[in-house]
Formats: C-alpha cells, sequence, structure tokens
C-alpha cells in the first residue's frame, strides 16, 4: 500500500470493529469532505470519542487485532507486570470501564478499577489510582499515589480464596 490516508484509516477502523460505517460517515459530514489529512481525521475520532490515542497508534501500525478482550473495547495500556499487560477496557453494550488483574507481579501507573490480585508484589506509583479491593503478599504505594478499597496482604498459597468484593466490575487478564 502506498501513502496512508484517511480513508484507509477509516477502513483499518470498521476491519478492526473501532467504528461503524455510519459513525464514520458523520466525521466525515462534521469535517465537511473526504480530503482531509489522516492527521485531522485521526483527531476527529479521538475528540468524539470513537477512538483512543492507543487504537490509534495500533491502527497506523497496522495492528488487525487486540482491539478487544471478550465483550471488552480495550481503550488503553494502563501498566504492565511480570506475565501480563493490563488494560482499560469498556463494554461493548454498556460502555462500562474496568479492570481485573491477576498477576504475579505489577506497577500501576493510571487508574484502575477493580480487583487485584498479585501473587508476588503490587507497586502503585505516584500517578496511580486504584479504586477496588486488592491482594497481594508485598505492597508498595509511592507518595501521591491513591488506594481507595481494602487490601489483603496474606501469603501466596492463599490468595487463591480470596473473592472479590461483591459489586466492583472484572475484566481477568490471564497470563
Amino acid at each position: 500500500m502506498g501513502r496512508l490516508t484517511a480513508e484507509h484509516v477509516a477502513e483499518r477502523a470498521i476491519d478492526a470493529g473501532l467504528a461503524t460505517p455510519r459513525q464514520l460517515q458523520e466525521v466525515w459530514g462534521a469535517l465537511g469532505t473526504r480530503s482531509v489529512g489522516v492527521d485531522e481525521f485521526l483527531q476527529a475520532l479521538v475528540r468524539r470519542e470513537l477512538l483512543t490515542k492507543y487504537q490509534v497508534d495500533r491502527l497506523l501500525k497496522g495492528e488487525k487485532t487486540g482491539y478487544f478482550f471478550g465483550d471488552y473495547k480495550i481503550l488503553y495500556l494502563m501498566g504492565t507486570g511480570t506475565f501480563a499487560r493490563v488494560f482499560r477496557a469498556a463494554h461493548r453494550e454498556t460502555g462500562q470501564v474496568v479492570a481485573k488483574i491477576k498477576i504475579g507481579k505489577i506497577s500501576i501507573s493510571g487508574r484502575v478499577e477493580g480487583t487485584i490480585v498479585a501473587t508476588e508484589k503490587i507497586e502503585i506509583l505516584h500517578t496511580g489510582k486504584v479504586i477496588g479491593d486488592i491482594a497481594t503478599p508485598v505492597l508498595v504505594v509511592e507518595e501521591g499515589a491513591v488506594l481507595e478499597g481494602k487490601c489483603n496482604m496474606t501469603k501466596t498459597e492463599t490468595l487463591s480464596a480470596v473473592k472479590p468484593a461483591i459489586g466492583l466490575p472484572a475484566l481477568e487478564l490471564k497470563k
């Protein structure tokens, strides 16, 4: 393929299931023309919250998969751990944003709503905010970080018995 155009990006967004032809038609209408640059088109999609920067970056790289996890649309990368990546995701139908993380170690620099169970360590960096319950044998919370929820610091072998708080939405990412 030659030079990437806004039309190509629109096709990629439709193929990936990130936007519908109708939504893109509305964007073209608001722009007043289809003869716009890729950057202007992408900015319009992000402004209308049809795409996130994470999704835009993947589309520009030509990525065809990795935009969904079950019924959840991946919005952006929130943090990385030893065995997994943690993403913020929204339910396809309700739009409810959730995350549930169950991994060995994790460092959180963004916002996480849900239950986190780590068999080794949870680290919440100064820019991190966790709203939900956590269970881990080791917890590090930097100055400025926020933790709103229950904390269960227990031995690794008892972590599998920890039940998530009732009513917390969850997206489980497995290693």
